[in-house]
């Protein structure tokens, strides 16, 4: 994470001292979206990698399957990829100048009295930013232009809604719509993720193809963050509790809500087994086969002769309920459009504030 925020924001310096001001967006905007489809592919090969079993290496048979509690993915086989990557992009980032173009000093005095604004807010007075105690000063300066720093404090906030969704996005979706994480996780990869990416590079080209000024550029990014506001509310949507005999629901004709009750009073059940079974019939899971009563199993994923079932000629499935009523799909166009507008106003939020 460390090198990541070095790359972001010496990068980005980099590159707008490194190109013309009119081309500045575009490339830093390639740049950026570069810092969001990265994580999509991450997130489309660690989905993959968790239906691949932890330890598939062994000759142990597994009888585990995707849908299990127990189930532990491959998680570690990315962090093994990151680290080959990682050193291949190194050697090639070492290769690059530290200088991609180089000036005269007259040339960069005119640009700068040519693109020079009279109202912008600026210290009065020339300093040495080589200096260590030029420091305070130069923060004072900062600190006073209500321009950069509200620009500041929006990125801030945005910084901090995507870090959550791309931390939780993923394991919001498996308890809101009872999705597995694999199929969580390629959602979030090859749909919500990739339109940072779209909304980057529209933002650069926005700024490019209009030639938006600072204040053209602030204001493409207050209306960007206008239309992202509304669709917050999407994550009012979610899907009713997974009904759970003994902790959210109670047994078959019994009125308090326990994980023992008198159809499996004999079966001395182990309370941390964590094996789930759904009745399909009435759409409930219980802890395990224990706890539903079951005496019999046809294979390793169906159980029958349930005692606390209403009809012991049902079957119970290994595996937790899943509500089919519930669909994800309109939180997901509405996170699509909140994550692409979203990166959409971080370019002329950028690019004000490096202007």
């Amino acid at each position: 994470m460390y090198l990541v925020s070095i790359e972001c924001f010496l990068g980005t310096t980099l590159m707008d001292e490194s190109v013309s001001e009119k081309m500045a967006p575009v490339f830093i905007s390639i740049f950026e979206a570069s810092f969001v489809l990265g994580p999509a592919f991450g997130y489309i090969i660690g989905g993959r990698l968790l239906d691949v079993y932890t330890d598939f290496h062994s000759k142990l048979e597994i009888t585990l399957q995707v849908e299990d509690t127990k189930w532990i993915g491959a998680w570690w086989l990315g962090f093994i990829f990151i680290f080959v990557l990682s050193y291949i992009l190194a050697i090639i980032m070492s290769i690059f100048p530290a200088k991609m173009r180089k000036e005269s000093t007259e040339n960069h005095e005119m640009q700068v009295e040519d693109t020079k604004d009279p109202n912008e807010n600026v210290l009065a007075t020339k300093l040495s930013y080589g200096r260590l105690q030029d420091i305070p000063q130069t923060l004072l300066g900062l600190i006073t232009n209500m321009t950069f720093m509200g620009i500041t404090l929006g990125a801030t906030m945005d910084g901090f809604l995507l870090t959550g969704q791309a931390a939780f996005l993923p394991k919001y979706l498996e308890a809101q719509f009872g999705l597995a994480a694999s199929t969580a996780a390629m959602i979030v990869g090859g749909i919500v993720v990739p339109a940072g990416g779209i909304g980057t590079i529209l933002g650069g080209f926005s700024l490019k193809k209009f030639q938006l000024d600072r204040v053209g550029a602030i204001k493409l990014y207050i209306a960007c963050q206008c239309v992202i506001l509304p669709l917050y509310m999407g994550f009012l949507l979610n899907c009713p509790s997974t009904g759970i005999v003994g902790s959210n629901k109670s047994y078959l004709n019994e009125d308090a809500i326990e994980l023992t009750a008198t159809c499996n009073a004999n079966c001395n059940c182990d309370f941390n087994l964590g094996e789930f079974v759904c009745d399909t019939e009435r759409s409930l899971s219980y802890l395990s086969p224990c706890h539903a009563g079951c005496q019999e199993s046809i294979n390793q994923t169906t159980y029958t002769n349930c005692d606390c079932l209403a009809n012991f000629e049902v079957t119970v499935q290994k595996g937790i309920c899943k509500n089919q009523d519930c669909n994800y799909l309109y939180l997901s166009v509405m996170l699509f459009f909140q994550v692409l507008f979203t990166f959409m106003g971080t370019m002329p939020g950028l690019v004000a504030g490096l202007r």
